[in-house]
């Protein structure tokens, strides 16, 4: 079964899984920059070679043919960017609405730290957050 691209949206951050494990499978907190056809797939990633190396372990009713899949484009957690095909994705994918962010900050002073973080956080308006201080041994 094809994965629904019905709710998705250009800018989105998503979370999926792939129909197999012969290809990388860490699609996670992916931003989502389209939803492309083949020939602009092909461009971005050789799709007719997994599709070609990961058929046989695809679904039944998987069309053979490259071309007749439709691919999401998207941008992995480092940056890189790659297109893969919505027949190869396990249905549901996932709309990232929320997340919860580690920053790390070294070299402020117990003292000063947590006072400055908070001030920055409120300026911009952010209010549900905790700030956790950890000394290094």
């Amino acid at each position: 079964m094809t994965a629904s691209t019905a709710n998705l949206s250009p800018g989105q951050y998503l979370t999926f899984k792939l129909n197999n494990t012969l290809i990388t499978s860490d699609y996670t907190n992916v931003k989502l920059l389209g939803v492309i056809s083949y020939e602009i797939a092909q461009t971005i990633t050789d799709v007719a070679a997994i599709h070609a190396n990961i058929y046989s372990a695809l679904p039944s009713g998987t069309p053979r043919s490259p071309s007749e899949l439709t691919y999401l484009y998207v941008q992995m957690t480092d940056g890189s960017k790659r297109a893969v095909a919505t027949a190869w994705i396990l249905d549901p994918i996932s709309i990232i609405k929320q997340a919860v962010h580690v920053v790390t900050i070294s070299g402020l002073s117990v003292a000063e730290g947590a006072g400055l973080i908070e001030s920055a956080l409120k300026a911009y308006g952010i209010t549900d957050f905790t700030v956790t201080v950890s000394t290094a041994s």
